[in-house]
């Protein structure tokens, strides 16, 4: 997976990559508390997460952990 906020490609947050569905997961509430602290410099008022299902149908670790799903959204929902 490609994202440049991935540790994995120099980037400065961790990440859950999923090689075989190309889906990736940040992992610390840092990603979010930076992306959305940027987005609303922007101007940004409304933020979509949409493809919820596709990721959660289709991204391993999700498939595999109880709560990673939760503390994912959790997150999202704090920043």
């Amino acid at each position: 997976m490609d994202t440049t906020y991935a540790t994995q490609n120099g980037g400065r947050f961790k990440f859950d990559i999923d090689e075989s569905s190309g889906f990736a997961l940040p992992r610390e509430q840092a990603f979010w508390d930076y992306l959305l602290g940027k987005a609303r410099r922007w101007g940004l008022q409304v933020y979509e997460q949409d493809w919820l299902d596709r990721e959660f149908d289709k991204f391993g670790p999700l498939t595999q952990s109880a709560t990673l799903g939760r503390e994912w959204l959790l997150q999202m929902k704090s920043a």
